[in-house]
């Protein structure tokens, strides 16, 4: 999972799978299905203000739009570069 910090208020919708802290799952649980240990799936559409930092499971399936809401957290590209290395070598 790749970790981002949104820009604005941003919206995910059903489908969209998010690392997130208890806190930001505890008070949006109606809205998720839990997938694993810090990583859930979204059931609802679920809003998070600006600042917040989440991880996104798949950062290609998520809306160009979407993407324009986020700023790629410190350890993103290395994991994105890792990741392709990964693809690469199979």
């Amino acid at each position: 999972m790749i970790k981002f910090k949104t820009l604005v208020t941003t919206d995910f919708f059903e489908g969209a799978v998010l690392g997130l802290s208890r806190d930001q799952a505890y008070s949006r649980m109606h809205n998720l299905e839990k997938v694993r240990k810090g990583v859930y799936r979204v059931t609802s559409p679920v809003q998070f203000k600006s600042g917040e930092v989440l991880k996104l499971d798949d950062p290609d399936k998520v809306t160009q739009a979407r993407l324009e809401c986020l700023e790629p957290g410190k350890d993103a590209e290395s994991q994105k570069t890792s990741g392709a290395d990964a693809e690469a070598a199979e």
